[in-house]
């Protein structure tokens, strides 16, 4: 039997079990979005919406309405830019309620978002 370290236990632990699972809304629409999420009612807490999403018009308005109902929002977005437009856009996006967020790049634009991200958004 593998050995899980206490420290790892410890942090599994602090995560709430209803929110260990993180349901991806990888579909064409909000309102699939919003089916899906309705149909799992609260057996799920937490959802991914991810770029197909967020290249629609309802990205936002989604988001307020997953949050309105007592919903977390991990906001995959992979972000990549130069780190003053990476800073910028986190800021934006840490205001709006999201509690993850995906970056990619090269040090400088992961220490932008981390340095901009706000107090509750994670990295």
């Amino acid at each position: 039997m593998p050995h899980v370290s206490t420290r790892a236990n410890a942090r599994a632990a602090a995560i709430p079990s209803r929110e260990r699972l993180i349901v991806a809304l990888d579909v064409p629409s909000a309102a699939a979005a919003q089916a899906l999420v309705t149909r799992l009612g609260d057996r799920v807490v937490f959802y991914k919406i991810g770029l197909e999403l967020a290249m629609s018009r309802d990205y936002f308005p989604l988001m307020d309405w997953l949050l309105a109902r007592g919903k977390r929002v991990f906001a995959d977005l992979k972000l990549y830019d130069i780190p003053a437009t990476v800073a910028a856009a986190v800021r934006n996006l840490s205001a709006c309620g999201a509690s993850f967020l995906t970056v990619h790049g090269e040090r400088s634009v992961v220490e932008a978002a981390a340095a901009n991200k706000g107090g509750e958004l994670r990295i």
